[in-house]
């Protein structure tokens, strides 16, 4: 992440703790992720439920939150559209975000903390090549997107939100970070393979590759359907991935 989107994510995020039951990360082999638990909380500006009613209200919210969105996209995004399809009053729900800015923070937030535990865990699976761990890679990212049906992909519309908003920037970058760091420690067993000159260069540049190219597809699909299927955007990444990581150096 850069020094000054850092800064500003952390200035802007200072407000209240949200609890790690619901926003809560964890996975293993990711020495370079940001550990920016005590501030995810401050990106939605909620109250933080004191007690197991309020928790399941919060989530409540959001799930309603995340259909509408779905459904019908940013634009049919309000507070009185949630609190119909939670079926909770709107008062309650301003006691928890301030903005529709703050509760689309928090479906972001949301949304990219399972995929960081998803993407987790498939990188921590039993993986037996460097080919696999491509495989398993790709696939989780396709797959959790939910970009196989274009009108189910909630970061479809995140992606389609509002882009001046620094903290949701900030909020993607230490996402980022951490699908990287999971990435990077699955390979880590069969750097032997890796031809590179440089192999944590090479790590680098096929996570960077294959996160451009899947963020450029879900924007396609989402405005135009993409001129390639996700089937077969898989696999020639994961060739072009795999061919890039065993290729000779001089």
């Amino acid at each position: 992440m850069k020094a000054g989107c850092y800064r500003a994510f952390l200035r802007l995020s200072r407000v209240r703790p949200t609890p790690v039951a619901i926003f809560g990360w964890r996975g293993a082999g990711v020495s370079r992720t940001v550990d920016f638990m005590s501030d995810v909380s401050d990106l939605t500006h909620i109250i933080p439920p004191q007690q197991e009613r309020s928790t399941r209200f919060l989530i409540r919210v959001l799930e309603a939150a995340e259909r509408i969105l779905r459904r019908d996209g940013t634009e049919g995004l309000t507070m009185p559209a949630v609190a119909l399809e939670a079926g909770v009053s709107v008062g309650g729900i301003y006691r928890r975000f301030q903005t529709k800015q703050d509760l689309l923070r928090a479906i972001k937030d949301r949304h990219l903390t399972r995929s960081e535990q998803v993407m987790a865990t498939a990188m921590e699976g039993e993986l037996h090549s460097l080919d696999e761990v491509v495989q398993v890679f790709l696939t989780t990212l396709i797959r959790d997107s939910g970009s196989a049906s274009r009108s189910e992909s909630l970061l479809a519309v995140i992606m389609e939100s509002p882009c001046d908003d620094a903290v949701m920037r900030a909020r993607g970058h230490v996402s980022a970070e951490r699908q990287r760091a999971s990435f990077a420690e699955a390979v880590r067993p069969f750097r032997g393979q890796i031809t590179h000159s440089d192999p944590e260069l090479a790590i680098e540049m096929a996570f960077l590759v294959a996160i451009s190219v899947f963020m450029r597809q879900v924007k396609m699909d989402l405005r135009a359907g993409a001129p390639i299927s996700w089937t077969d955007l898989r696999r020639e990444l994961a060739r072009a991935m795999a061919a890039y990581l065993r290729a000779p150096m001089n």
